[in-house]
């Protein structure tokens, strides 16, 4: 029996179907980079984290899941060991909150002495970020400790 609700109910069905193929599509180097990683890799596991926490906006409204100071983590983490320096606009940008908010949390991260800010000596207004030494340990270990649950 045909009701007039069907083929819209198949258009959101196929809608969801092809949201998911698109995430799936686009998350789909970043899973075979987890899978093929060394599983004690902490480096593998942050960007894992980090590319997770990003694909979760195919499925809910990115703010629901605020987590500045700990995207801008994982950021510094794996821009460190990838030799890149990382501006405070590149971190406020990575962690996907508006820029009051991320400044708000990299001022408390500093005031925690997990991050130091660098003035740039070829451009006074901009500033580089790099994790303490403390930070970074902190870092290895949680890393690490999420590797072995795997």
């Amino acid at each position: 029996m045909y009701r007039e609700t069907e083929p819209e109910n198949m258009k959101d069905g196929l809608e969801e179907i092809i949201r998911k193929l698109d995430f799936l599509i686009e998350a789909t180097p970043i899973m075979r980079e987890c899978a093929n990683s060394a599983p004690a890799d902490p480096l593998a596991v942050a960007k894992c984290i980090y590319g997770g926490r990003r694909k979760r906006a195919a499925f809910f409204k990115q703010d629901l899941f605020g987590e500045a100071a700990w995207d801008m983590l994982l950021d510094l983490y794996v821009s460190e060991h990838s030799g890149r320096r990382v501006s405070v606009t590149s971190a406020t940008l990575a962690s996907a909150a508006a820029s009051t908010t991320a400044l708000r949390w990299l001022a408390i991260l500093e005031a925690e002495g997990l991050v130091l800010r660098q003035n740039d000596p070829k451009d006074g207004r901009r500033s580089f970020l790099m994790l303490t030494e403390q930070a970074k340990a902190q870092m290895e270990e949680y890393l690490r400790a999420v590797a072995a649950t795997f």
